[in-house]
């Protein structure tokens, strides 16, 4: 069975990528075409250069293909407004490519922060949208996303399962991700959010997502969640993780490796991104227990995936941050 996934230079495509494959499918991505080198080598993994925003790249890619994952909503929360039309506009071209091409069903990333966060003894789930009372250009842009999809589901031109990770964090992260971000504002010693999240590991969600193409309810979506984390205990452990001392106002009062790597390193890594820090002074509680019932997702302790996010980002902050597929 082959499959077309999307976006797989974000943490969450990368990791579905890697489970497609273990899991024995014929994987096939679509990328850029500056950025085939870097993919094409890849052992297992066909890569057909191209984007979503040209619909003929579409169907070159869906050929052959039974379903597709749909995961460029990884690259939202850094995006102006041009690359969110590009993006909206690139899920509406792989929606029409996909109904030529006869392929009906597909697996899409959104996100949990759609949907309304209770509190520590009452966390959200699926049941509430929330009405993004932020603003936030990456929000609507996943609700105009899921609402295209919805439509298309309703009208059974396709079967459409959305997973929606809450904080995704691991190995294979790259600036421009949240979990990245996290990282490395506490490296630099930067001002940090005050509220709590919820932190899933990227290589749970993964597993979760490859299930819900078989398991998934067509029209339905999934919290893809982990540990809820107060954000000052979960700074405190990637601080103690990194080797990096925090002083109260902020400052960094013992650098660590990474840090100085940093110092190294030529602008690659962008300014922080103010829609991340307005979504961490919220308290974003959720619970995952619909996906862990019916996706069979697993929990892994957010102090262990703090590590491995951690251990990657040390090992990728003196050259540049690009997953291999």
């Amino acid at each position: 069975m082959s499959v077309l996934v999307t976006g797989a230079d974000t943490i969450l495509g990368f990791q579905i990528t890697r489970a497609l494959g273990a899991a024995g499918f014929l994987v096939r991505v679509l990328v850029p075409e500056e950025a085939g080198a870097d993919t094409a080598s890849s052992a297992g993994v066909q890569v057909v250069a191209g984007e979503t925003a040209d619909v003929e790249s579409c169907l070159e890619a869906l050929e052959d293909t039974t379903a597709v994952f749909h995961c460029e909503s990884g690259h939202l929360i850094e995006a102006g407004p041009r690359a969110v039309r590009d993006f909206i506009e690139g899920t509406r071209n792989l929606l029409v490519a996909m109904s030529r091409a006869g392929v009906e069903d597909i697996v899409y990333a959104g996100s949990a922060f759609l949907f309304e966060p209770g509190d520590e003894d009452e966390p959200g789930d699926e049941s509430a949208a929330w009405d993004n009372p932020l603003g936030l250009m990456c929000l609507e842009a996943h609700r105009a996303a899921a609402d295209l999809l919805q439509r298309y589901n309703e009208s059974g031109k396709l079967r459409c399962v959305t997973i929606s990770p809450t904080l995704l964090m691991g190995d294979h992260d790259m600036p421009g991700g949240a979990g990245w971000w996290l990282i490395d504002q506490v490296n630099r010693g930067a001002m940090m959010p005050t509220g709590a999240v919820n932190v899933v590991n990227a290589r749970d969600a993964a597993a979760a997502a490859v299930k819900a193409l078989g398991r998934g309810k067509p029209g339905a979506s999934y919290l893809l969640g982990g540990e809820n984390v107060a954000d000052s205990d979960l700074l405190a452990q990637i601080a103690g993780a990194l080797g990096v001392g925090i002083g109260q106002s902020g400052e960094v009062t013992r650098p660590g490796k990474a840090l100085r790597a940093l110092k190294k390193l030529s602008p690659r890594i962008k300014a922080p991104e103010p829609e991340i820090a307005r979504l961490g002074e919220i308290g974003l509680y959720y619970t995952s227990a619909l996906a862990e019932s019916q996706l069979g997702l697993e929990v892994t302790p957010a102090r262990q995936t703090v590590l491995e996010a951690v251990r990657w980002f040390v090992s990728r902050s003196s050259q540049p941050a690009n997953p291999r597929i």
